[in-house]
C-alpha cells in the first residue's frame, strides 16, 4: 500500500502534468495513467 505521502505526491505531479504540459503530454498521460488504473483493478 502506498503512503499518503507518496499518494499525494502522485496528485500533485499528474496536476502538474496536465495543467502545465503540453496536448500531446497531456494525451500519453492520459493514456498511460487509464492502463496502469486498469492493470491495478484486474490485478
Amino acid at each position: 500500500m502506498p503512503s499518503s505521502s507518496s499518494l499525494l505526491a502522485g496528485y500533485i505531479g499528474a496536476h502538474l502534468a496536465i495543467t502545465q504540459g503540453s496536448r500531446w503530454i497531456k494525451r500519453a498521460f492520459e493514456v498511460i495513467t487509464l492502463l496502469v488504473g486498469a492493470k491495478l483493478i484486474v490485478g
